[in-house]
């Protein structure tokens, strides 16, 4: 018998694409959408597809309905997610599919040619590409507060 917050590990994968991963981590996504995005990768099946409505969703994360609406609206904008119906949410399988990395794939060659893309501009992760200029810096000589740029030393 299990301890009460003991959770079996299940021997399912997922299956994540790094370069989407690293493209999300620049999005401009609140950790309620987050949290949502966790929600549906932790929660689809073998093809992609969660069976949750909305008030499931809403319900499990914390948030109002509407609110959950408007982050599948901003999820599938993104390609990363879209409603098919009232009851399910398909995870775009160019991101992620859970199972072994043979079905993935399948699944990913089976997306038919309408549905949503993921628009990452590759050049800018690729291997030996320039690095984005670092956070701004205080000046020492300037009013408290103020920030200027500085070129990567």
């Amino acid at each position: 018998m299990s301890e009460p917050n003991e959770v079996p590990l299940e021997d399912v994968a997922v299956n994540t694409n790094a370069l989407v991963l690293r493209h999300i981590a620049s999005l401009d996504f609140s950790g309620a959408e987050l949290r949502i995005l966790m929600l549906l990768l932790g929660s689809m099946g073998p093809d992609g597809v969660v069976h949750a409505t909305r008030e499931d969703i809403a319900t499990a994360i914390g948030v109002g309905d509407t609110y959950v609406s408007r982050v599948t609206t901003k999820l599938k904008k993104h390609g990363l997610a879209w409603r098919e119906d009232h009851h399910r949410i398909r995870v775009n399988p160019h991101f992620a599919g859970r199972g072994s990395h043979e079905a993935w794939l399948r699944l990913a060659e089976a997306l038919p040619a309408d549905a949503p893309q993921i628009m990452v501009d590759i050049s800018e992760y690729a291997h030996g590409a320039a690095q984005p200029a670092e956070p701004p810096r205080r000046r020492r000589h300037s009013r408290a507060g103020h920030l200027r740029v500085v070129p990567p030393v």
